[in-house]
């Protein structure tokens, strides 16, 4: 049921998770796929101009394409009212900054993480670019090419600038928009539904049930990714360093945001914040011991070292 209306709508059962609506197709590089007068739609090779139905309480919305991989998802919850209101179907021409967290999975290195995008033109005649000065690395579906964007690769030149989902742009496969609810369970990769928190133990207090894997959290003004332990000793630790090189120094003299989802490479970090209590120290795959050191009262490692043999 859409607007009291009874119909059809394809669904998504599988991607990040699943649950996602369809409602607007784009096929054709130069159609307007947006319009606030349909809701939903179970077509996916059918150009098809849609809104969210007013009045949805909608957590995230999907861009993916139908065949390929790559795919971007924002998150509601973290502003962008005038993105929001666009995907509504509002009339909106104008280029703003559009505050939120986007998640991708992609065809290029890295394959997934956390990004944010400063500004995105917006117009209801012309469709959504990320900012028209040549970064165009993850949404640009607007109604004319530009083969002078920044996106990583496409099939022809009709496709680049008009159907492009994080840096990959095709002109013969159907660019999809989906949306689903807020979820009120956090998990590893899904989004946080009511505010961005600031740290790995500020998401375990909000969701005890939360597992291991990476979140977006807040970095100040900026939004970062961070690995998260949920399970070792029923706690919350967020990662700040990893050692892999025998010789690797892992101990840096500056922050760096690239040093707290990085659990595959080496990486040299330091503790963002002096309200630490205690430092975990293990290997990347659980099972193999580890050892735990509690602050101490001075600077001679005077203090408790809790330890779990392999």
């Amino acid at each position: 049921m859409i607007n009291n209306v009874q119909q059809d709508v394809f669904c998504d059962m599988t991607t990040d998770g699943g649950a996602w609506t369809l409602f607007s197709v784009k096929i054709d590089y130069n159609f307007d796929f947006i319009n606030p007068s349909i809701g939903g739609t179970d077509a996916t090779n059918t150009n098809t101009a849609g809104s969210i139905p007013s009045g949805t309480q909608w957590g995230e919305v999907l861009f993916r394409f139908w065949q390929n991989t790559p795919y971007v998802v924002f998150s509601s919850a973290y502003g962008g009212t005038s993105f929001q209101s666009y995907l509504n179907g509002a009339t909106i021409d104008q280029a703003i900054d559009t505050p939120g967290f986007w998640r991708y999975t992609t065809q290029r290195d890295p394959a997934v993480g956390v990004t944010t995008i400063t500004q995105l033109h917006m117009y209801s005649s012309a469709g959504i670019s990320e900012q028209h000065v040549g970064t165009d690395l993850w949404l640009d579906l607007w109604s004319g090419p530009d083969t002078g964007g920044g996106a990583y690769q496409g099939d022809t030149g009709n496709a680049w600038g008009t159907k492009c989902v994080a840096g990959w742009c095709y002109l013969t496969d159907s660019v999809l928009l989906m949306f689903r609810a807020a979820k009120s369970t956090l998990s590893a990769g899904t989004p946080l539904v009511s505010r961005l928190y600031a740290s790995c133990t500020e998401i375990k207090a909000n969701s005890p049930s939360s597992t291991s894997g990476f979140y977006p959290i807040s970095c100040g003004s900026n939004i970062c990714e961070v690995y998260c332990d949920m399970t070792t000793e029923g706690v919350a630790w967020q990662l700040f360093a990893t050692k892999k090189s025998l010789a690797y120094d892992f101990i840096a003299t500056t922050f760096d945001t690239a040093t707290l989802a990085s659990t595959d490479n080496d990486r040299a970090g330091i503790i963002p914040t002096t309200s630490w209590t205690q430092i975990l120290f293990r290997f990347k795959t659980l099972g193999r011991g580890y050892v735990v050191y509690t602050k101490g009262g001075n600077a001679n490692f005077d203090a408790f070292w809790r330890y779990q043999p392999s």
